[in-house]
């Protein structure tokens, strides 16, 4: 049996195969919000014990891709946002991570724990047809977005974790150094990608890479010591910090409070998605004390 310590789960996606029970990750839930009714109660996608984690929306808004860690296995799940069916996307005998939906593909890129421990990225097509190999000499991974098709901005875990820049002849090189594990496409610049700037000591900052010059600006500090985000169609920018959620418009505005959800049981909020029309916030909080349903 694989083992693998998650310390710093909240940093990094450590190498993972099964799991043994002591090596479970702290339990999780994925819920949905209205952006035009924040006031109203979120609805929690996935009631369940266990880890279900790092949301994304298919290009129609209609589907939650997610990480679900069931009897210490890791596997891609969907969820039909109309019906609240869950069902899975690929099980197999490795575990796979950070479902993205490919530009220009019906497929999925995870980041995928080979039987060797290698932690590289695949796709997955939705079509159930076999996974592929995508950058074969690019590893350990830990995160990823695509900025157009075959360009990608990849987390790739080391001392320090870097920010790699590759292309379709799968060249990469390290654009940025001590990064959070949070990388948006940002839906209003096409080719441009989003990602933290750990400085210690701080305030950390959200900077963006242009893809096609290499240049790197910086936009807006982060909420103090937290690194998750995300992006909107008009680029506004949201996190969580404990129960509340916060959204920022410009790098002049500051953070405003959007709504505190911790009367509805949601506590530190940590990754976050909004479906491509802007219309459903997803995020992930830690599983409500008691959750048995």
């Amino acid at each position: 049996m694989k083992r693998v310590v998650f310390p710093a789960l909240i940093t990094v996606l450590l190498l993972a195969g099964r799991l043994s029970a002591q090596d479970q990750p702290p339990g999780t839930d994925i819920y949905l919000l209205e952006l035009a009714t924040l006031t109203a109660p979120p609805l929690n996608l996935t009631r369940r014990p266990g880890y279900d984690n790092q949301p994304s929306f298919s290009p129609d808004g209609r589907t939650v891709y997610y990480t679900r860690i069931e009897g210490g296995q890791a596997d891609i799940y969907r969820i039909d946002i109309e019906t609240g069916a869950a069902s899975a996307v690929l099980e197999s005998a490795d575990s796979e991570y950070s479902p993205t939906p490919m530009p220009g593909r019906p497929a999925l890129s995870v980041v995928r724990v080979e039987a060797d421990q290698r932690q590289r990225l695949w796709s997955i097509p939705l079509d159930g047809s076999a996974p592929e190999l995508i950058f074969p000499g690019l590893e350990p991974v830990g995160y990823h977005a695509w900025a157009r098709p075959g360009v990608a901005a990849l987390f790739v875990l080391g001392e320090p974790h870097t920010l790699q820049l590759i292309g379709p002849d799968g060249q990469a090189r390290v654009v940025a150094e001590n990064i959070g594990r949070a990388i948006v496409a940002d839906p209003t610049r096409p080719g441009a990608i989003a990602f933290v700037a750990k400085r210690d000591p701080g305030p950390w900052t959200i900077r963006e890479l242009n893809t096609g010059s290499g240049e790197i600006a910086s936009l807006i500090e982060t909420l103090p010591q937290r690194e998750d985000f995300t992006i909107g169609p008009a680029g506004d920018y949201w996190m969580g910090a404990d129960g509340r959620l916060y959204c920022r418009r410009t790098a002049s505005d500051g953070w405003r409070l959007m709504a505190d959800l911790s009367g509805h049981g949601i506590t530190n909020i940590t990754r976050l998605a909004i479906d491509p029309a802007g219309r459903r916030l997803a995020l992930v909080g830690d599983e409500p004390p008691g959750d048995e349903d």
